[in-house]
């Protein structure tokens, strides 16, 4: 596991099942029929087996691995990021997971990162256990936030160890962030039009946030580019 300042580079290996059965898996899970703009699945793990090619790592700055039938980031510092990419390369994507806090402080930070390009260029959408969110991009080595100076309060992200089901759109110059089928965020952003995708989490002033991920899915919207 490489660390960085803010963030971390842990790279991963989704494996793929046909687009009809992700479906049905990920609408029975979630409760919601499939948006129209859903096409096709591209990418989907429920992390039931510890061998779909995740990384499992454990260092003094935190920790990555299958716990309980889903995927664990421990940030055991303060002010770090930890994330995992599948080592992808897509244009235009629709990406959803179900995530929540099981350690550590409220005052965190996770989410959905896409069109990675390399650990100092690429999009993320994230929120925090307190009720924050913010859309944002590393340039150069520097985080940007587009949806605010800072991260911006909402109502919509359950708090506490509750499950969060998050979306992130990145298509064409378009990023929007969802919690629980409410649109937070929408910015317009032309940087990266490509790359990979994953999860992050991440601390703010206090260390010890640990984040769940499951039901990971990466969904081609209707008319992309994306070859899968």
């Amino acid at each position: 596991m490489k660390i960085f300042v803010r963030f971390s580079l842990t790279l991963i290996l989704l494996f793929t099942l046909s687009g009809c059965d992700i479906l049905e898996v990920v609408n029975e899970l979630r409760g919601n029929p499939t948006p129209d703009t859903k096409t096709n699945v591209l990418f989907y793990d429920e992390f039931s087996s510890p061998f779909s090619g995740w990384d499992i790592d454990t260092g003094d700055d935190g920790q990555t691995v299958y716990v309980k039938g889903g995927y664990l980031i421990w940030v055991k510092q303060p002010n770090l990021d930890l994330w995992a990419n599948p080592g992808l390369d897509l244009k235009d994507v629709n990406i959803e997971v179900d995530a929540a806090r099981v350690d550590g402080p409220v005052s965190n930070t996770y989410g959905l990162i896409c069109r990675y390009q390399d650990v100092d260029h690429f999009y993320f959408g994230i929120v925090g256990s307190d009720g924050y969110y913010a859309i944002g991009k590393r340039f150069d080595g520097e985080n940007i936030l587009l949806s605010g100076e800072k991260l911006q309060p909402t109502d919509k992200v359950a708090d506490g160890t509750t499950v969060n089901h998050l979306r992130f759109d990145c298509v064409g110059h378009e990023l929007a962030l969802y919690a629980n089928g409410y649109l937070l965020a929408h910015v317009e952003d032309e940087d990266f039009l490509q790359g990979d995708v994953g999860v992050i989490a991440g601390t703010l002033e206090e260390s010890g946030a640990a984040v769940t991920f499951d039901n990971f899915a990466v969904f081609a919207p209707a008319a992309s580019t994306n070859t899968p």
